[in-house]
Parts: C-alpha cells; structure tokens; sequence
C-alpha cells in the first residue's frame, strides 16, 4: 500500500514500506509537527489581492507550506485592503498577527469560507482556529466578536458580560440585568443603585431634582448623606430641619448682597460681629456693638436687666458706685489691683496668674495648678521644718530637686524612703519586702550601666532562670553549690561545627614554688578527657603536664595506653590475675612473676618477660621487638635460633623454611604420614622415570576435590573414553595455546565444571570470549583494553539481554529495540534514539531524592513538545503549554524541603510538608486556554517581598477586593492608544474615593450624597446639591454656543418692578431673531417707537407698546 498524507501533510507510511528510509522521512514528519505546533513564518501580503497559503505533502520546506505553521506574521507594505488563505480541510490553531503597514483592513480566512478581519488600525495578534470550513476567533487578543456570546465572570455562570445588541454593553448579576453602557450612558436598570464612595467628573448636570434617600447625619466634612470636596451655592431659599455646624475654626457666616455684615468664629474665643455693626433686639434702641477699639457698648433706651444669682465679669470693672445685694462675686478673667484685701474665703475657679504670693496660712486648691505657660516655666520651691531642707522645681534644669538626706517617703508610715546622703543614693525599706517588678511579664528591668558595677550588700535569690551575658563572670564565695546534676559548659545547644576550643574545668592552685593553672576536661585536639598541671590557657585551647590521678579504684572499659610506670598491687587481665609483679613496670625493666601469665596481650615494648618456673599462657598476641625462649628467637615474621635466627619465614599465609625439617613422625590433621622421604621425592618429578609399563592394576596419585587419593589407570581411561573426543584430542593440549581449545565430556547432557579455590582467569589475549549454545554464538565479550572499551554483544539480532535474580525474577532486561526495561519489558523502560532520552512507564515515575534535583540552565523539562515545557535560564523559571495539566492515577511526590530546580537554587518549586514555595526572579505562567486559581474558600494573596499587597477573596459568592496595606490605593492602569494610563485610582487613605481619569457615564442619572458637590480638582464645589435638591453654580454656566433656550428660561413676573421705568433700564431682545438674545436699554426702544411711528408702523408700535407696557 502507498503512503498516504494527513491535511498537515504528514506522511503516513504503510507496513513494509520506505525500508531503509524510514528514519529520514520519519524526521520530516516530526518537523512538519513541529512546524504546526510551534513553528513561526513571516509572510508578504499581495497589497489589494489574494495572498493563498498552501501545504505541500511530505514536504517540511517553510516557503511551499506556509498554512501549516502555528504562528504566522503577516508583514509588508499594502495600499488596499488584502485577503489571506488557508486551504478548506486543515483542522488546526493559529496564532496570527497583522505586522501590514498601511490604513487597510486584511481578512484571514479559508479559502471557501469566512474569516477574520484586522481593522485598518488593527495591528495585533490574534488567536483563532480553523474547523476545516471557516478561519474562527477563539476570543484572544485583538477585536473579538461577542455577539451572541456571553462573557461569564464567575463560577455559578450567573455573572456576566454580553453584547447582543449593537452598541449596547449589558451586565448582569446573580442573574439579573442590573447595568448597560450605551453610547455616551451608563444606566443602572430597574431595582439597581450605583454605591460610590466618591464621584470625579467634570460636569454632572441634572435636569430634575437630585435626591438622595440616605438619611446619615453630618458629623463632619467626610460623611452625612450629601458630601462636596468644595462650597455649596442655592439660588433659592435653604431650609435645613436640623443642626447647622461651621466646622472651620475661623468661619464666616456672611450676611447682605456684598457680605457687609459678618459673623466670625475665632478658635478657642467664640463669634466675632464685623466692624462696628450692631446686634440689634426688638428695635434700634436696644442693641450691642463694639463703639471702639476695645470697648463694647449694651445699650437701651430704658434699662438692662441681669436676673442672675451670680455676675461673672471677665476683665476689669469700673464702678462709680457700690456692688450691693451680692453674695459672692466671681471673677473669670483678670483682677488687676494694687491691692486686695479679702475677708472672707477666695475661690478661684480659672487660672489665677500672681508674680509673688505670700500665703501664712492653708491653702486648699481644687482644681489644677499651673506655673508658667509651655516652655516658660519659674522655679517652684517647698521648704521643710529643718534649715536647708526644701523641695525645687528648678525651671533652667528642667528637674524636681532634693537636698541632700531629704527622702521621699512612700507609705502610711514611710516605710520605704528614696534619698541621697551627699555621696550615695539610697532606697530603703523597713517594712515587707522591697520588691522591684513589671507589671506585665515579658518587661526587661535594667541594673547599672554598661560599663558600672551593681553590687547587692546581703543575700541574692532568682526565683527564674539567671542568664549572664558579660564577658567574665566572677563568684567569689567560699562553697558554690549547684543543684542540677547536669553541669553543662560550652553553651546551651550543642556546637553546629569544631570550634576546636577545648571544654572543662581551668582552676588556680599553687604547688608550693609558683602560682599554676590546673585543667580537667576534653581535649578537642586529641579528642579525649585530660587532666593538667601547670597548665596554659592559649584562647580556650590548654596545654601543660599531664597529672597524676589518685584513685582507690580504676574501672578501664577500653584499652589503656601507659606511657610511663605502673605501679599495682595487683593486676588483673579479662578477670584472670597475673601474679604478684616484684620489679617496676618499665620500658626497659622486666616482668617477673611466681605465677601464670595468661590471656589478654602485652604490647608495651617490655624487656626480657621471666617467668622463672613458671608457663605464660595466652590467647591473645605477644608484639613488638622479639621473644627468646631458651634461644628460639621469635621476631616479627621469621622464627629462628639464636645461630640462625630466619630458619622460618612467615609471609601471605605461607611458612618458608630456609633449612632442613627434621621429625620422628609427621602427624597432619590427625593422620600420621608412613611415606618415606624416597616415596615423597616421586611427587616432585625430579626422580628420573622408569621403563616399566602401567598396566591396568597400576596406582595413580590424584587430588579429589582437595583429598589426594590412590586410583589405578583402568578409572584413567574410562574417563579419557568417555569424556575426551578424539577430535578435542587431536586438535591440540590444553598446555599448548597455540591453537583452539575444546574442553568437553562428549555428552550432550553432563555439565562441565570449572572449579577453582580461587580466581578463574579467561584471557583471550586480544580476542574475544564467546559463549555459544550447539555451536550457535549467543553471547561475547569483546575485551579490547587498548582502545578503553569493553563490548557485551549478543550473538542473535533478535535476543534480549536479561539478568535475573536468583529465584528466576526478572530485573532488567536490554530489548532487541534498544530500550532497557525494568521487571519486564511490557512498561518501564528508558530508550535513546540518538537525540532524545526517553523514559517509559505504564504507571507513575518517581523522582526520590534526599536533595535537590538539579537542572541545568537552558535546560527544561518538555512535556509532548517544545511548546509545552519548564525551564530555567538561570534568573527566569517559564512554564509554558497550550493547557497545563498535572494529571496521574495517584500523587506526585516530592519529599517535604526537597525542591525541583531549574537552573539554579533561584528557581525552585519546593514544599516543607505545608507550604509551597515556587521561587524565581520573574515567574511567567504561559497557557493558551483558561488559568484558574481555586484557593478552596481561602484568600487570593498577592505579595511583594513578603508583605501583603492585596487580597481576593469570597464572601457569599461576592467577589471581594481588598488592599491589604493600610492607606495604599488601588490602582487600574491600562493603554490608551499606546499610551500608559491610570483609568481608575480607589484611594483607600480617603474611605475609597474613587478618581476617574476621564469622563464617567451614567445611563439612569447620576445619584450623590446629600448635600454633596460635584466640580473639578481646582474646583471641587462647582456644582453643590443640597438634600431638599436646589443646585448651586459656583460660577456663571457657560452653555455650548452661548445661548439658552426659551424653555429653559422660567421668568414668572410674580413680582412687579415696583417704579417707573427709566431710560437706564435693561431688556432682553432676540437680535435679528437669529437666535442670539443681547441686552437693550429702555432708551434705544423709545428711539426705535420714535423712528416708526409713520402709518405704516402703527401696528408695530401698538405691539410694542403692549409688551413694554
């Protein structure tokens, strides 16, 4: 059968054929699929025409097949609007970007069907498909055609974007139709409200009223329910049913057409009437003014009256007569007087400023006392009973001052005293105890300071933990105990590396002569306990002389290393003891001993051991230098006498005799040899050999696997008769090795044995060792050592290379296809075809590792393709695919604080049994179908450097957005016709007020706060609403062309002009009725009456004089 070929012109090859081609049109396949899944081409359009793209069958060649690409650019220069083709059947994704110069539209499509189209300012790439009829956007990049469609936002799909009808945007929500965008509208359907916290535009214009249905109460500039950033303008009269607060400290209440009455709050003062206007009551005889600097006038025209109990006058008082009928005078302001003289009691309620008072009496105050004012303050001083004594607030020191041994006592009877005597500061307590405490635990309390010395004169008790951090810490006591059975030094977690600093116990002691340091403790370099004298400490590293330890007993679980004299009663070795010892114990002195010296080994170096009558019995060594036993010298490896001291060499396992063995009888292993010397010497081959013949009875000497045994020359020859061929004789001796070599036992069933104690060596010198099965090769070994390569090759083309455990389990097997299986060779497997390295398996692959697995830069994991892969280039990790799926039968593993690399260290996925961190410089997710992140009912957490930034999260199926920084906004940029702008700032350090940077639309009106403003950044009050809806303009209104229509117009003439009109009064005339209305003085209407007043315009002056009146 021929080849056929998919639309993407993928030959698909039929069995048995394209032999010996197979592998190059096998790459051409690949690079056709490569070319459709990740292959890019830039094409030229034909300016005006019909540029068609086609598909050439088995051909990878990019020119002649352009339509197979995945990504197409579209470039060059055209001059009117262009079509672009793909052929009808090809079922594929193409990305597809518009890289034309010139104002026209290119459409691409299939070359029956329909397409896409790029406006003539549509210069993007946009994603799109073709199902084998028509080019469709899949809805990425560019225009995308939504009618019909909806855009669903939320998970339950009640929440979405459609626009089905032309030139209108509806949005609805849980279901319902809530807004729509129209041209130029914003309309917030039936049921639906717009919430904003603040509202930018430049001009909101309402035709009706503008009400607000809010009915929050103004505490301040930022709330109630009408807010402006700026002033309020009504034209009309305000009624306001409740307060009206002036929040400003210096505010104004104005009053008349030119604000020439004002009424001013002054912080901290009160309300202060303008000028010398008048506060009149009732009628101008009675009023209150200011009738000069300084002065204030209560004026009536018959008398004021005060129906008080008490009169408080602030300032000074002048009066021509007597105060009578008062019972107490209060004075809140100033008394300047020279003089003053009370008989009675003074209460001072305010703040009462004297340069000197002198008091002889008591003195009750029961409000507070000030001296001075901030920053200016005077001595305040309290003198005591005794000379000298006093208390001092000294204002140029900013202090409270005690003379010396004046306490300050504390307590019903004083008991604890704070003073200083003139040298020393004290507290002192004589009742209880004096406790120094935090109230809440945790506080650090502070002794002395860092360079002074806190002493306690009596007994220190810590009833928690007593932590010292100095450098030296010094206990000069006579008995130091410690509790704890545990005395730890070196610190309180164990050392993560050799400080190499040694650990113990350094002691001062004097040896009679010299002042010496002693030190007991582990010795870091020689890592053991030492004990030294006279010893030196260089930076917690000792050395000195090793001391002497006296002890009534010494249990020594190891070995015991003496390097000078030991001196014992008794010793005993592995509970056996070895006599009483009556010489030193030396280097060069000698162990004597009445008894046995037995077990146990002696490796000192000793001299001559005697043992006078007595044996030495061991089952250890005896080592070093040489034994002489009545002189049979034993040195090392040789054996000797005191004239020939290596008779017997012992070395590998093997004793050299260099003389003659003289025995009686020669015992081995039990059985005595009867051979004589003569019968011996026949096994060495060196007696000269016989004539006599070897008949059937005669005996051979054999080794029977180890045992020499006698056998006779009949057994020899049934073995020769049948286990040696007289074809494997002739062709040569096993001893010859100048030809091959047969060893056989002429039976197809018996095995042949190689049995050796030892190695069994197979050198083919140069050539290799075959195995073979009747003759046919089915294994080799190619040992070529020169050229460093050692070859296991099969001799059957179709063989597999298994090995196997010895129960007959299959562990791995080498595949006739070049792939290397596990258990089997039915699923796990690793292959390579050259290029690519494959691993295999039916199930899961495991990666286990007790560190990180390590990938090099530039080197990613691919998934399917190129286009599906993770990699690192050292600074970036990408992971990039049309759709990312992690999919398997059970987990993917990776052990906790194990991580997958990319790269480096800086790009790693790693969890800790909790977490996952996926760490790198940017990271970059890169899907060409949908990318959801599920927090399972948690928060959405963006951060940058670890803090917060913003939140995501569900709250009753709401989407909630949350700035997580306190006072940070949240931003929405985005690219206006190629430049960056920010379309929307919600600035959360001012309750969320929302700025807009351009024109806000509203479809259904525009609803603000109550007595809320709308106006510009410079100003913010243009237009002021107040909550019974009148309007105010903070400027004139400017209409578009400079006129306003009629009807908009609403002169009611309810009220008269109430005089006669003059010459200077003004009208409103519509000039040359073109629809442009000026203003005209009464003077000009007379001229004009004068002018016309000939027959023929009787009727137009009766007109006019029935308008004017």
């Amino acid at each position: 059968m021929a080849s056929s070929y998919t639309d993407l012109g993928i030959e698909k090859m039929a069995t048995g054929e394209n032999a010996g081609t197979w592998g190059t049109k096998t790459n051409t396949n690949l690079d056709i699929i490569e070319k459709a899944i990740a292959g890019y081409v830039e094409q030229a359009v034909t300016s005006g025409g019909t540029t068609a793209l086609s598909i050439t069958d088995g051909d990878a060649t990019e020119s002649t097949s352009v339509a197979r690409h995945a990504v197409i650019k579209l470039t060059g220069t055209i001059t009117g609007n262009s079509i672009v083709t793909v052929p009808d059947s090809v079922e594929k994704v193409y990305i597809v970007t518009n890289g034309t110069s010139g104002a026209y539209t290119v459409q691409f499509k299939t070359a029956s069907g329909t397409g896409i189209t790029f406006g003539v300012s549509e210069k993007t790439t946009r994603l799109v498909y073709s199902d084998g009829t028509n080019i469709v956007d899949a809805g990425f990049g560019g225009a995308s055609d939504m009618e019909g469609r909806e855009l669903v936002l939320d998970a339950d799909g009640d929440t979405t974007i459609t626009a089905d009808t032309d030139d209108q945007i509806d949005i609805k929500i849980a279901g319902a139709d809530d807004f729509q965008f129209t041209a130029n509208t914003f309309t917030a359907q039936s049921g639906s409200t717009i919430a904003a916290q603040a509202l930018t535009a430049t001009t909101v214009t309402a035709s009706g009223i503008v009400k607000t249905d809010d009915t929050t109460e103004a505490t301040s500039t930022t709330d109630g329910s009408l807010q402006t950033d700026g002033g309020l303008s009504v034209a009309k009269d305000a009624v306001l049913g409740d307060d009206v607060k002036l929040l400003s400290d210096s505010a104004v209440l104005s009053f008349g057409a030119d604000s020439d009455t004002t009424l001013t709050h002054t912080d901290g003062t009160g309300l202060t009437l303008n000028s010398t206007n008048k506060l009149t009551f009732g009628d101008t005889g009675t009023y209150i003014h200011q009738s000069a600097d300084g002065v204030l006038d209560l004026v009536s025209d018959t008398e004021i009256e005060i129906n008080a109990t008490t009169i408080d006058i602030n300032g000074a008082v002048a009066m021509d007569g007597a105060i009578t009928g008062a019972t107490n005078i209060t004075l809140s302001g100033e008394l300047d007087a020279a003089t003053l003289d009370i008989s009675g009691n003074a209460d001072i309620d305010g703040t009462t400023n004297l340069d000197a008072v002198d008091i002889d009496g008591a003195v009750q105050i029961d409000a507070a006392v000030t001296v001075g004012v901030d920053d200016t303050g005077y001595d305040f001083k309290l003198f005591g009973a005794t000379s000298g004594s006093f208390l001092l607030w000294d204002e140029s020191d900013d202090a409270l001052e005690l003379t010396d041994s004046s306490p300050i006592k504390i307590g019903d009877g004083g008991d604890m005293q704070i003073y200083h005597d003139g040298s020393n500061s004290y507290v002192t307590n004589s009742q209880g105890a004096l406790k120094l405490a935090t109230e809440t635990s945790g506080i650090a309390i502070t002794l002395g300071h860092s360079t002074s010395e806190v002493t306690v004169a009596d007994n220190l008790t810590v009833t928690g933990d007593l932590t010292v951090n100095g450098t030296t810490t010094t206990v000069n006591s006579t008995t130091v105990t410690i509790d704890d059975p545990i005395f730890t030094l070196g610190g309180d977690t164990a050392p993560g590396s050799d400080d190499n600093k040694d650990r113990g116990i350094e002691f001062r002691y004097h040896d009679g002569s010299n002042a010496r340091i002693g030190f007991f403790g582990y010795d870091d370099s020689a890592t053991g306990f030492t004990f030294l004298t006279a010893a030196t400490n260089s930076s917690e590293v000792f050395s000195g002389t090793a001391a002497k330890i006296i002890a009534g007993e010494l249990d020594i679980s190891g070995d015991a290393d003496i390097d000078g004299t030991l001196e014992a009663d008794a010793i005993t070795i592995n509970g056996t003891a070895i006599g009483s010892i009556y010489g030193a114990v030396a280097g060069s002195s000698s162990i004597v001993t009445t008894g046995a010296l037995d077990s146990g080994s002696i490796t000192s170096g000793f001299g001559n051991i005697d043992t006078g009558s007595s044996t030495i019995t061991t089952t250890g060594l005896i080592t070093g230098g040489s034994l002489d036993i009545d002189d049979v010298l034993i040195n090392g490896t040789t054996i000797g006498h005191t004239d020939d001291t290596d008779l017997i060499t012992l070395a590998d396992g093997i004793a050299t005799v260099a003389g003659e063995i003289s025995v009686t009888t020669l015992d081995i292993g039990g059985t005595n040899v009867t051979a004589t010397a003569a019968e011996i010497n026949l096994i060495d081959g060196g007696t000269a050999r016989g004539t006599t013949a070897v008949a059937d009875g005669d005996g051979l000497l054999v080794n029977d696997a180890g045992t020499m045994r006698m056998t006779n020359v009949t057994t020899l020859k049934t073995y020769f008769t049948d286990g040696v061929t007289a074809s494997s004789i002739a062709a040569d001796d096993i001893a010859a090795g100048d030809a091959a070599v047969t060893i056989g036992n002429g039976s197809t069933s018996a095995d042949v044995t190689i049995d050796s104690g030892d190695d069994v060596v197979i050198d083919a010198a140069g050539g290799n060792v075959e195995f073979k099965d009747a003759g046919t090769l089915q294994l080799s070994l190619d040992m070529d050592g020169t050229a460093g390569v050692q070859i296991i090759k099969l001799g059957v083309d179709s063989d597999d290379l298994v090995f196997q455990q010895y129960d007959g389990n299959e562990v791995m097997r080498i595949n006739d296809d070049r792939k290397l299986y596990f258990f089997d060779d039915g699923g796990e497997h690793i292959s390579s075809d050259g290029t690519d390295f494959t691993f295999a398996s039916g199930n899961d692959i495991n990666l286990t590792a007790t560190t990180d697995i390590n990938i090099p830069a530039d080197v990613g994991l691919t998934f399917g393709d190129d286009g599906e892969k993770i990699e690192g280039d050292g600074t970036d990790l990408t992971i990039s695919g049309n759709n990312i799926n992690l999919t398997a039968t059970a987990d993917v593993v990776i052990p906790n604080n194990v991580g997958i690399q990319f790269g480096g260290a800086s790009e790693k996925i790693e969890g800790d049994g909790t977490d996952l961190t996926i760490s790198a410089n940017n990271l970059t997710v890169d899907a060409a179908a949908d990318i959801t992140l599920d927090a399972a009912g948690n928060n959405l957490t963006f951060k940058s450097g670890g803090t917060s930034i913003l939140d995501i999260s569900n709250s009753s199926s709401d989407a909630v957005i949350t700035a997580s920084v306190q006072d940070k906004d949240i931003v929405f940029k985005g690219d206006d016709n190629g430049s960056a702008i920010t379309a929307l700032t919600l600035d959360m350090s001012e309750a969320g007020a929302a700025t807009f940077n351009s024109t806000v639309t509203s479809g259904a009106g525009l609803v603000i706060a109550d007595a809320g403003n709308i106006g510009s950044a410079s100003d913010t009050d243009a237009i002021a609403i107040a909550s019974n809806g009148v309007v105010t303009f903070s400027q004139a209104p400017v209409f578009p062309d400079g006129s306003i229509a009629v009807a908009d117009l609403d002169i009611d003439g309810a009220t008269d002009i109430g005089e006669a009109i003059v010459d200077a009064d003004l009208f409103i005339v519509d000039n040359g009725a073109g629809g442009t209305n000026r203003k005209v003085a009464a003077s000009r209407i007379v001229t004009y009456i004068d002018a016309n007043s000939s027959a023929a315009s009787v009727g137009k002056a009766i007109a006019m004089a029935i308008v004017f009146g």
